[in-house]
């Protein structure tokens, strides 16, 4: 009767050791699977900013080739090009409280145009332009995130015979939505 014992004390602890194993090998792929969904859901955040940043830039694009501001002369016209001067004398109709604020959308915080190069120094206004850098055309007192686009600026240079001349800037839009 003792062999009986042996016997099935070494089955139980043959039936044990399996259950630890199997236990184990369910935790391995469960922290494996953790892992795992931890490595797909970072892909996914940087998919989700790539694609705000492609809309923010596609928005900056439209704002750069819309009426308002896009640059058209004789030869035709530029694409993501910005006329200086329409910029700046929107930006003087906006200071006088013309509507032009919402007229983007009200999801559009601000707009901002750089210039890149040659390098310039202060905020345009009527007694320095165009020995500046940047032109706000507007920005709405609530705090959004900045993006751009890299345009051309061209304007009128009377000093060169009337002939335009075109700089190499930024456009920069604050939108709701982009974090």
């Amino acid at each position: 009767m003792t062999g009986l014992a042996v016997r099935y004390s070494r089955a139980q602890l043959k039936i044990q050791e399996m259950a630890f194993v199997i236990v184990a090998i369910m935790i391995f792929f469960f922290i494996a699977g953790i892992f795992m969904l931890n490595l797909w859901s970072s892909g996914l955040k940087k998919d989700v900013e790539m694609q705000r940043i492609e809309k923010s830039s596609e928005i900056a694009l439209k704002i750069a080739d819309s009426p308002e501001l896009g640059w058209a002369s004789s030869t035709g016209i530029c694409e993501n090009c910005i006329d200086l001067d329409k910029a700046f004398s929107l930006k003087e109709r906006i200071a006088l409280g013309s509507n032009y604020k919402d007229f983007w959308g009200t999801d559009i915080g601000s707009i901002r145009i750089q210039l890149l190069y040659p390098r310039k120094s202060g905020e345009c206004t009527i007694s320095n332009y165009p020995e500046c850098k940047t032109i706000t055309l507007f920005n709405k007192t609530e705090d959004f995130h900045y993006v751009g686009s890299y345009v051309a600026l061209c304007r009128h240079d009377e000093k060169k015979g009337g002939y335009f001349r075109c700089e190499l800037g930024k456009i920069e839009v604050s939108a709701r939505g982009i974090e």
